[in-house]
């Protein structure tokens, strides 16, 4: 593992948060569950914040370490799509 600042986020590895982050989404999609407008606009929140820090983390890893890491971009891919499909079940009525 890297010891560079930009793999920690608050203090704890990027793969920690977004293993929690991941299960958190997958959590609010099990059948049976009914989300709730404002549970909704907090999810899409939650999913372009990670979009954004996913955005962020691929410059940090394409301009300023230069390591292609095609985990790490299918992850960044897998945001930006949850992001979207956060935003798309918030504009839908």
């Amino acid at each position: 593992m890297l010891a560079v600042p930009q793999a920690r986020l608050f203090g704890l590895p990027n793969y920690w948060l977004g293993c929690a982050y991941y299960a958190a989404m997958l959590a609010l999609r099990l059948p049976g569950w009914s989300l709730s407008r404002p549970v909704l606009w907090g999810v899409a929140a939650a999913a372009g914040a990670a979009f954004g820090v996913s955005a962020y983390l691929t410059v940090q890893l394409v301009r300023v370490l230069r390591m292609p890491c095609p985990l790490c971009f299918v992850a960044h891919g897998a945001n930006a799509a949850l992001a979207l499909l956060a935003a798309a079940s918030v504009a839908l009525p």
